[in-house]
């Protein structure tokens, strides 16, 4: 039976590895990286981002290796040991071991030349026997030197891999060789990474070193009813399309008398049918390369007696819509009406409720969290009126 402590032992006092700029194993350093996976109709789903570094060393099978530590929060206060590293400068080789003495993986080889192969196995990330193939090299510019940038593919993948001397691959510091493995479905980038807390090396397509979220969003969340016959018009609001340079609303499914269009976000049509449609409108953010939100629900098309017998739509307006630290309702209730409120949280638990009888309100969210949060507006018989969200930055 393998025992941890049995194989490793922690030094009384930490060893120093001579470090250089070109190295991995650099206890100044922190490397930031954002995962994700997708959800329905692929549409990306941010998975959060984490930070690891080197801190102190251990013997491990004989061998010198430094402990890394990972966070999963903004303020990098949860600090969790998930491992150890060790780096030969001579050969240029980096091993990564979950704690299984015959778990000890080559994640890296900054020696490869054109034409060179190298087999990965990442316990870390969960697969082995990673063929990759070095194309071509070249360097840049990093915090002073020039590093060597290696451009990798693993045969019979689409993929491709690219690791950086003294950053690591385009996936992460314990992602390389990521794409190699035929994942389906999600992935992982590397955000940024730093040293003495001093951005070194920035992801261009992120230009942020912390993601926990994927934008734009669509607020909406349902369609309004529509009518037999009846001109409809339906427009599909964003929230935080800030510093996003390009993005594009999709009509994937659009019931048969209704046109999106695509430029404007707006949904038309004369339906010639009752009953429920369904209708997926997805919006992709061309920056990221992938969809970041859907509207996937049912457009009701009912018969109403008369074009004067429709029921008036629940008109409601909310901004700014993303927020900060509160958020204002307009309505159009009349002095007479009022309407319930509740606000949900991501996870689906009721976070606030309240009763409005005003045409406008101020909900003060200063304690949330960042975040996507649903209203759900109901009037007094508790009939849904409304569905709308709403992102705090």
């Amino acid at each position: 039976m393998k025992t941890l402590f049995s194989t490793i032992f922690i030094l009384a006092s930490f060893l120093t590895f001579s470090q250089n700029s070109f190295q991995i194993t650099d206890t100044t350093k922190k490397w930031n990286t954002v995962t994700y996976g997708a959800w329905s109709w692929n549409v990306m789903h941010c998975g959060g981002t984490r930070t690891n570094k080197f801190q102190g060393e251990v013997i491990f099978n004989g061998t010198p290796f430094i402990l890394v530590f990972e966070a999963q929060d903004s303020l990098q206060q949860g600090w969790d040991m998930i491992g150890c590293v060790s780096e030969d400068t001579v050969s240029q080789k980096v091993y990564f071991s979950d704690w299984d003495p015959e778990r000890i993986g080559l994640i890296y080889d900054f020696g490869l030349l054109v034409g060179e192969s190298v087999i990965i196995d990442n316990y870390y990330a969960g697969f082995q026997d990673v063929l990759l193939i070095c194309d071509s090299i070249d360097y840049l510019s990093i915090d002073g030197s020039m590093k060597k940038r290696i451009y990798l593919h693993s045969p019979g993948f689409a993929g491709s891999d690219i690791w950086i001397e003294g950053i690591g691959s385009k996936f992460g510091l314990l992602f390389s060789g990521f794409n190699g493995s035929g994942m389906a479905g999600g992935g992982s980038d590397l955000l940024c990474c730093s040293k003495n807390d001093t951005v070194i090396f920035m992801n261009p397509t992120y230009n942020s070193c912390y993601i926990n979220e994927f934008y734009p969003k669509i607020a909406s969340a349902l369609y309004d009813t529509a009518y037999l016959n009846t001109f409809y018009e339906f427009q599909v609001q964003l929230s935080d399309t800030n510093n996003i340079e390009s993005f594009a609303l999709i009509g994937d499914v659009v019931p048969d008398g209704f046109q999106f269009d695509g430029a404007t976000g707006l949904l038309t049509g004369m339906p010639n049918a009752i009953g429920s449609f369904p209708c997926i409108i997805t919006i992709k953010n061309n920056d990221l390369g992938f969809l970041t939100d859907i509207l996937d629900a049912e457009i009701n098309v009912v018969l109403p007696t008369t074009v004067q017998d429709q029921p008036k739509q629940f008109g409601i307006k909310i901004h700014p819509n993303p927020f900060k630290t509160s958020f204002l309702i307009s309505s159009d209730v009349k002095r007479q009406e009022f309407y319930y409120l509740e606000i949900f949280d991501s996870t689906g638990e009721i976070i606030d409720t309240r009763t409005i009888a005003e045409t406008a309100c101020k909900i003060d969210d200063s304690n949330y969290k960042k975040g996507v949060y649903l209203l759900k507006f109901t009037d007094v018989n508790q009939n849904l009126l409304r569905l709308e969200k709403v992102i705090k930055e």
